[in-house]
């Protein structure tokens, strides 16, 4: 019964706000967050993908593999360990195990892909490895929390695995989309975001209808479907992110923000943030990668704000936040870290309106 209300509430409020016509983004600004440059390191290959794990960062540079980071000493960070074996299209974290997700060769379309789980108990030393040969498409996407993996594999679909069995479910009945494009997994529940295919998809159209659903992970239940008023979200990547009770999706040209606010969801409002491939937020703050870095505040108004963007030294394709710890994959330039502060205000320290 409390799954079912869970149900009712998730769809009514946001069916009625995706009946509408779709938003417009707006330009909501705040100038209440900066960022302090800590430091960075210049890896052997260029950095694509970032996660913060602690006083670690696991960062993915593709076909040259996994470089991990000591970040407890920011203004000096220091490589600790190389996995440069094993390509890198994807990351994802939980516990002491890292999952790597490697794509098909373009060489050799046949193969299927696989997601390699590594054992990171002393991440100076990381191993073992376990492979796991799965359809991965020409696009991955990992999230994982707990005891499970979610992944969003392009044109092959989506679907859950355990991550102590390493049993995997096919979402194929709960997912109608043509594309997965992002996943997220969040408070025992799955968050994922696919297409169907729109009109003129082939031809270069980019207007396309989009789809969210929410799925239990314990028993694979869908717990709600909505579909997203169609959105020019141009090319790139897609991301989500969660952070208390904003749901953030980025893509193309904007980030959209939802507020869960119990047995609600209600759209706040689309921000432009042109070339938008990774978002990530934790506590107030959320950050964009863009090429640059678009920082976003989250507290003290009713909708997410742009505070500001960042110029990194290199090109910013990912990005990760913890606490006030923000980590950047910065291309040919490595991994950047800043510090977010929140600016003071003359009244008593609250955010400035």
């Amino acid at each position: 019964m409390k799954t079912s209300r869970l149900l009712l509430a998730w769809l009514a409020p946001l069916l009625a706000s995706c009946a509408a016509e779709a938003p417009q983004p707006t330009p909501a600004t705040s100038d209440s967050l900066y960022v302090l440059p800590l430091g960075g390191v210049e890896l052997d290959a260029e950095a694509s993908r970032v996660v913060l794990c602690g006083p670690v960062a696991f960062v993915g540079c593709g076909a040259g593999g996994v470089r991990v980071v000591d970040v407890s000493e920011p203004r000096v960070p220091e490589v600790i360990a190389a996995i440069d074996d094993l390509p890198a299209d994807a990351l994802a974290v939980a516990g002491d195990v890292l999952y790597v997700a490697t794509l098909p060769s373009r060489w050799w379309p046949w193969e299927s892909g696989r997601i390699t789980c590594v054992g990171v108990i002393d991440p100076r030393a990381p191993g073992p490895r376990t492979a796991l040969e799965r359809d991965l498409g020409d696009n991955v996407d990992l999230a994982a929390a707990g005891a499970w993996l979610a992944v969003a594999a392009g044109e092959d679909g989506l679907s859950l695995i355990d991550a102590h069995t390493l049993a995997a479910v096919d979402l194929a009945a709960q997912w109608d989309a043509e594309l997965a494009d992002a996943v997220l997994v969040r408070r025992g529940q799955v968050f994922a975001l696919g297409r169907l295919e729109p009109a003129g998809y082939f031809t270069g159209g980019d207007a396309a209808q989009e789809v969210l659903i929410v799925v239990g992970a314990s028993e694979a239940e869908l717990l709600g479907r909505v579909e997203l008023p169609p959105a020019a979200t141009g090319s790139g990547g897609r991301d989500l992110a969660l952070a208390r009770d904003l749901l953030l999706i980025a893509g193309g040209e904007q980030v959209r923000a939802f507020r869960i606010s119990g047995e609600e969801i209600q759209f706040l409002q689309a921000l432009v943030t042109p070339g938008a491939v990774a978002v990530a937020c934790d506590g107030d703050a959320g950050a964009v990668a863009t090429g640059d870095v678009v920082l976003l505040d989250l507290a003290g108004a009713e909708a997410p704000r742009v505070a500001r963007r960042i110029q990194t030294p290199g090109v910013a394709q990912d990005v990760a936040l913890s606490g006030r710890l923000l980590a950047v994959a910065d291309g040919a330039r490595g991994l950047q870290l800043y510090e977010v502060v929140r600016r003071p205000s003359s009244d008593g320290g609250r955010p400035a309106p």
